[in-house]
């Protein structure tokens, strides 16, 4: 089993192609991109971590896209994700939170970038700012799907840039 960490797919969402400059002629070609990566990556008994604004549109469309997708997914609602935790489950999501949450002993998993102090010893893992730069420092990590051809990213690559970044080794 693997575990997968991404955000900011926009499913259903025509004009986040021009917002961000992503290379697609139309939503469907986007939609139908972003889910074969997306299953080319991740296993069935895979977990993904999903950091927010998952699709646009109503509660249909949202089950629509969660049902084509391998892995049990977990979502961190992001701005534009605009029902409760509990409708997020019933609508096929394994797990559901408003909040960030701190995980994987040292991670802070969150749509929008949260403040972090220098030389923290967390790491800041978000998406929100689509296509812009990572955060200001080593401590944070941009999941969006802009900066990771369109894919999930797997846990391991993240933890490896908070330990290079760091210079923490395998403690981290």
């Amino acid at each position: 089993m693997n575990v997968w960490i991404t955000s900011d797919q926009h499913w259903g969402h025509s004009n986040i192609i021009k917002y961000t400059g992503r290379p697609y002629n139309d939503v469907h070609e986007m939609d139908a991109d972003l889910i074969a990566k997306w299953n080319a990556l991740v296993g069935k008994e895979d977990i993904v971590w999903h950091l927010g604004d998952f699709c646009m549109g109503d509660k249909e469309r949202v089950r629509h896209y969660v049902s084509q997708l391998n892995g049990r997914v977990r979502l961190i609602k992001g701005n534009h994700d605009r029902y409760s935790a509990n409708e997020y489950m019933n609508l096929g999501f394994d797990w559901c939170s408003g909040y960030p949450i701190i995980a994987f002993k040292y991670l802070i998993l969150c749509h929008e970038p949260q403040f972090m102090p220098p030389n923290s010893i967390m790491g800041c893992v978000h998406g929100h700012i689509h296509q812009n730069t990572q955060g200001p420092s080593n401590a944070y990590f941009n999941v969006c799907v802009e900066h990771h051809d369109y894919s999930p990213v797997n846990l391991k690559d993240v933890e490896k840039h908070f330990r290079d970044a760091n210079n923490q080794g395998e403690e981290f």
